[in-house]
């Protein structure tokens, strides 16, 4: 710290501070959406999920960046970093939201 001041970087992007939390790439719950949705018009889950596609290229596995969720392509590459038990048991809670 320098004059006992501890910064705190933080990023302001859709989707949160991923830019700079370790670059995680999550999209949010689609329930969030649904909310801003009911407010903005053209903001729920499913409306938005096209950006998202259009903008990554999935490279999890071959089922995963087939299916309706993912595409391959775009400029924002998305893949699995590491593996640890936190990170599987994050990866699979998020595979049990619905829409």
């Amino acid at each position: 710290m320098v004059n006992r001041v501890c910064p705190w970087p933080r990023g302001k992007a859709l989707g949160g501070s991923t830019i700079l939390n370790y670059m995680i790439y999550t999209r949010g719950n689609p329930e969030d959406y649904r909310r801003w949705s009911e407010r903005n018009e053209g903001w729920s889950y499913e409306e938005v999920l096209q950006y998202y596609k259009k903008s990554e290229d999935c490279r999890l596995e071959f089922e995963t960046c087939t299916d309706c969720f993912h595409s391959s392509g775009g400029y924002l590459s998305v893949d699995r970093p590491f593996s640890s038990p936190l990170t599987d048991a994050f990866v699979q809670g998020g595979k049990f939201i619905s829409l």
